[in-house]
């Protein structure tokens, strides 16, 4: 009896210790996947605040969407937010930059994002769908939006626009023309071209082939070097010698602000590197971003968009802007030419993620565009960026609460933003961008003190 009690109980034992064994190990399981989630839970945390600082000039991301529509509201119903005398200024920045920009952050969010229901029907038609820049950016017009309250006293006074596409340049024009607009203010870069063939000084760059990937896609140019003789003899449609391939890869999983979400893309994308790159080549050249706007004017002499023609007439650089004149020329058949100058402030001091690194250059360059107004009436001014909102609503933004400031010495700029996205959505698009409002303007009173002398 003794023997089979042995028995049996060492049996009991290893049926106990089996199952011990199995529930520490789903404990262990369940702590690691609670543990992952909750990394998980931080990473995207960390992602969609990060949107808020480093969040591209143009492209409003979902992740941005999702967080300002969750934040939580007052029982009492949306905060009201009063004008601020410009001598508190100061001390508003600071208690509202504590706490890691807390209530800078609840005042932006306060603000709706704009949309108006059944406002974008021409942007949406099959036509114009290649016209718009952004799916999620949609202008009224296929290629503009006239805001009719935009000026601090004036209406009219602003065109917010996207930068003008390939598709967009001639619609860009006859706006210009039909709008009377003597001043285009210009606040992103250019748009290297992609497609056909160019020549580069003494070399000649065609597009061979083109093949889009999921994490990359592979381009193939097709490189010739000319000497005078070979440029004599293309000039004469005659062949090129001794062409040679140059293959690009472009990988398109790297988000604009962030690291891609997992290394398996990037680890393909390198093998393929390594790959296609010949024995006998040369050095990899690596560089980051192609830029947001097409160059819809003429280096030099002349161009033709549909019925318009438009002429270089000048080009400087002062500081961070540069100033060119066009001579606009309206060419229909049935009238007599008619022509008139244009004034374009190109503003270089805007990075394509993130504000200038100070205010001076807006402020120089606000006080530039009014100056020009001034001399040529009351006509709309035509402003752009890449998406038409961001910085294209940050700079009439500033405009008007500037001139308010000078008028009053009052400072909103809640209610600027306000009226202008209830014109146009997603107009002043980041928090950072709204919070370099109150900055450009504290900057401006410390540049002149004084500043009702500026009435």
């Amino acid at each position: 009896m003794k023997v089979k009690d042995s028995t049996e109980e060492n049996t009991l034992h290893k049926e106990l210790l089996t199952s011990l064994l199995i529930l520490v190990l789903v404990v262990i399981i369940f702590v690691v996947l609670v543990g992952y989630f909750f990394r998980f839970r931080r990473h995207r945390k960390a992602v969609v605040t990060s949107g808020d600082k480093k969040m591209p000039n143009g492209i409003l991301e979902e992740q941005e969407q999702q967080r300002v529509m969750l934040l939580s509201r007052s029982p009492s119903g949306p905060k009201k937010y009063f004008p601020i005398p410009v001598e508190n200024l100061e001390e508003e920045i600071r208690i509202r930059s504590a706490d890691e920009g807390k209530l800078f952050r609840e005042e932006f969010n306060s603000l709706t994002s704009g949309y108006v229901q059944g406002t974008f029907e021409m942007a949406n038609k099959e036509e114009n769908r290649e016209k718009n820049r952004y799916p999620n950016i949609l202008p009224c017009k296929p290629f503009a939006f006239l805001l009719n309250q935009t000026g601090y006293k004036e209406k009219n006074k602003f065109i917010a626009a996207q930068g003008p596409k390939q598709e967009t340049v001639n619609d860009f024009w006859r706006m210009i023309w039909e709008q009377k607009s003597a001043i285009i203010v210009m606040l992103t870069n250019l748009k290297e071209r992609k497609e056909g063939c160019w020549t580069y000084g003494s070399v000649r760059v065609s597009v061979e082939d083109c093949i889009v990937l999921v994490d990359y896609t592979i381009r193939k140019f097709c490189v010739h070097s000319m000497s005078l003789r070979l440029w004599l003899s293309l000039q004469l449609h005659e062949g090129c010698k001794a062409p040679r391939l140059v293959t690009q890869l472009h990988f398109t999983s790297w988000p604009d602000f962030g690291v891609p979400f997992t290394p398996i893309g990037m680890l393909k994308f390198l093998k393929k590197v390594k790959t296609l790159n010949p024995a006998h080549a040369g050095p990899i050249v690596v560089h980051c971003r192609y830029e947001k706007c097409c160059q819809y004017w003429p280096s030099e002499g002349s161009v033709t968009h549909g019925d318009i023609t438009v002429e270089i007439k000048s080009d400087s650089l002062v500081d961070a802007i540069s100033v060119r004149d066009f001579l606009v020329t309206f060419n229909q058949s049935t009238q007599e030419r008619q022509s008139r100058l244009v004034r374009q402030f190109h503003f270089h001091g805007w990075p394509e993620i993130g504000i200038p690194a100070e205010g001076k250059g807006m402020i120089d360059l606000i006080a530039a565009v009014q100056k020009q107004q001034q001399q040529t009436g009351n006509h709309p001014i035509t402003v752009h960026c890449s998406a038409g909102a961001g910085r294209t609503g940050t700079f009439i933004a500033l405009s008007n609460i500037l001139e308010r400031v000078k008028a009053e010495g009052l400072l909103d700029v809640f209610q600027a933003v306000k009226s202008l996205r209830l014109q146009r959505p997603h107009m002043v698009q980041t928090l950072e961008q709204y919070e370099f409002c109150y900055r450009v303007v504290q900057d401006f009173i410390d540049i002149f003190s004084d500043y009702a002398n500026f009435k």
